[in-house]
């Protein structure tokens, strides 16, 4: 099963912080699973309604793709625009939230420390 083998990203298993791996680990592996799963389930011998036996599958031209063996470059094609999209989308937001407040503490709040500075805590104690 493609969604179950991990993907290494070559840090350390002891240091381990979730946030780094984020995109090599479950990127890759959706990435993996839209590839590779439409080869095995989307066939005319393990679904019947990608065939021509179904009008709507006739009528989209799906069961030309399907039997041409296609439908794995219609399957880039949807990967490809959702990367841009997901792409393009994180932009603007970066560009909408830095023009309303920031994306970055000014220095003297940044030295002094996010915790302190903001919520008037400490975020270590004892330090």
């Amino acid at each position: 099963m493609p969604g179950v083998v991990g993907v290494y990203t070559g840090q350390d298993f002891m240091d381990y912080n979730p946030l780094p791996n984020a995109w090599p680990a479950g990127g890759a592996a959706g990435l993996q699973n839209n590839n590779n799963m439409p080869r095995v389930l989307a066939t005319g011998s393990v679904n019947s309604n990608l065939t021509s036996a179904n009008p709507y599958a006739v009528k989209n031209g799906l069961d030309k793709i399907v039997a041409g063996g296609t439908l794995w470059i219609e399957q880039i094609k949807a990967i490809s625009v959702t990367l841009c999209l997901a792409v393009v989308g994180t932009i603007v937001i970066a560009y909408v939230v830095k023009a309303i407040v920031g994306l970055r503490p000014n220095e003297e709040v940044e030295t002094l420390g996010l915790d302190l500075a903001e919520h008037g805590e400490e975020g270590y104690h004892g330090a």
